[in-house]
């Protein structure tokens, strides 16, 4: 019992350290790719962003991108796993020794385990982190440019806040709750910035509609600037927001996290939009780690056997393993997109794939 331990420890402390190589190896070569990216995207638009600035925005595409791929990254980690390990002949001595490729299998499935663990509680949480600062940089820097703000919706305790601009007017708006079918807001609050982003007044009605292009408002009460009021029965104010946009609006799933994703969905329901989509995203990363499993049990059926003599036959295998994995992994993204728009069960969208391959692999770990 003592040596299985031992062993055990062994094979999930070099699998750590296969991934940490892979991840090292992601890290530069994004960085560099986002940094080439991110300087065009400045020299195209004629922005002179401080070098800080660009630093920052590398970091966190960066670790958008490397988080975005990790289920892959432990794919690749498993690999490299067994070919370090086919080349010390460790493989050939554990075997040796007794332990099966079901030991060694079991054995990596723990390190799995404990990296999907670290996946959803801490690079999820750095993931989400890096998105919303991205969002933010974005925004400072077209601030500092004076260049058109895009418009924003952000669900909170409070209901909805949107931010529309439209003829060089920009406009905050917020209301309690939203009846998709009626297309009307209820406790709706409007406060108009001119376009050097000085209040011009604001707005409040019971309940408002959005009806060809204009926020339609019934008894609305308006507060200058100056201090001066006045209501009116109906009141108009064009708009470019729309029902349609308002779902395309709400906050990049990713820039949630897993913790938070609960709460999330409660708040947008409880104003009256739609979780479904964000239900999808959270079931995606709950079955990352069953995508991990199903990556590894495939390299195990693939790589666990090598005859040093062959290494040609063995880096075809791999090869073809890796050419088999890409299109696997983006069927699962396709699958995700299908329970996004409802056309799956959340559940079996995000499952079906890696238990397909999960089962792949066992029935190959069988019968050879």
């Amino acid at each position: 019992m003592r040596f299985t331990g031992i062993l055990s420890r062994y094979i999930i402390k070099s699998f750590f350290k296969s991934f940490a190589t892979v991840i090292v190896c992601f890290v530069f070569t994004i960085a560099i790719l986002e940094l080439m990216e991110v300087v065009r995207r400045c020299f195209s638009n004629s922005l002179h962003v401080p070098l800080m600035t660009l630093l920052k925005l590398t970091a966190h595409h960066t670790a958008i991108s490397v988080f975005s791929f990790c289920p892959f990254t432990v794919f690749l980690a498993s690999i490299l796993f067994f070919t370090t390990m086919h080349w010390k002949l460790e493989l050939t001595a554990m075997r040796t020794m007794g332990a099966t490729t079901f030991d060694i299998l079991k054995s990596l499935l723990i390190g799995a385990a404990l990296l999907g663990a670290f996946y959803i509680t801490v690079l999820d949480l750095i993931s989400a982190h890096s998105i919303n600062e991205v969002a933010l940089l974005d925004t400072a820097i077209k601030a500092k440019f004076r260049q058109p703000q895009d418009n924003c919706l952000a669900v909170t305790n409070s209901g909805i806040w949107l931010r529309d601009v439209c003829d060089q007017k920009s406009y905050i708006i917020n209301a309690s709750s939203f009846d998709i079918s009626q297309k009307t807001f209820s406790n709706f609050r409007l406060f108009e910035f001119n376009e050097h982003s000085e209040l011009v007044q604001s707005v409040y009605s019971a309940s408002a509609k959005i009806l060809n292009g204009q926020w339609v408002l019934s008894k609305a009460t308006i507060a200058t600037a100056s201090g001066q009021g006045e209501t009116l029965d109906q009141m108009k104010i064009d708009t470019t927001v729309s029902v349609s946009k308002i779902d395309k609006m709400k906050a990049n799933p990713a820039g949630i996290s897993f913790w938070s994703m609960g709460k999330y969905i409660d708040a947008l329901e409880h104003t009256g939009l739609s979780g479904a989509g964000y239900r999808i995203h959270w079931f995606v990363r709950l079955s990352s780690i069953l995508q991990m499993f199903a990556f590894i049990i495939l390299a195990t059926a693939m790589c666990r056997n090598h005859n040093i003599r062959n290494s040609r036959r063995y880096a075809i295998k791999v090869a073809a393993l890796v050419a088999v994995a890409f299109p696997i992994y983006f069927l699962n993204n396709v699958m995700v997109a299908l329970g996004a728009h409802g056309r799956l069960p959340g559940q079996i969208a995000t499952c079906i794939v890696p238990l397909f391959t999960m089962l792949t692999g066992i029935l190959l770990l069988v019968r050879r």
